[in-house]
């Protein structure tokens, strides 16, 4: 597995901005390069051009967006991590079954989204 040092692309698809800028915050503070996407359209068509390192999604129909992810590139060993609000945590095995890496439930602070970050390998 990658880590820190050797990651440098990051993608955060959420549909709330609010999430997304916090998410966005989050990793900046660590230093990476990062994406971000409303929709997860939008975040399949940047990941076919150039497929990031880590890509966080909070969106619901994550699970989906997991494995169209996975299927159009079976080689990228991405970190992928679902980041569900806390009324969508059924769909959490859905998105594992698919291909996350992990999941980060919403609400979280940037301690609990650290120690995902760490959990995982990305730090």
């Amino acid at each position: 597995m990658k880590r820190h040092c050797e990651l440098t692309r990051c993608m955060v698809v959420d549909d709330n901005s609010e999430w997304r800028g916090r998410a966005h915050g989050y990793l900046a503070r660590h230093g990476f390069d990062i994406v971000q996407a409303e929709t997860e359209d939008a975040a399949f068509a940047q990941c076919i051009s150039a497929m990031p390192d880590v890509v966080l999604v909070g969106t619901r129909r994550a699970a989906a967006f997991i494995r169209q992810l996975r299927k159009h590139s079976p080689g990228s060993d991405a970190i992928v991590i679902m980041c569900p609000d806390a009324d969508d945590i059924g769909s959490v095995g859905d998105a594992i079954w698919n291909g996350a890496t992990d999941y980060l439930v919403k609400p979280y602070n940037r301690n609990i989204f650290d120690a995902k970050l760490r959990q995982t390998g990305i730090l």
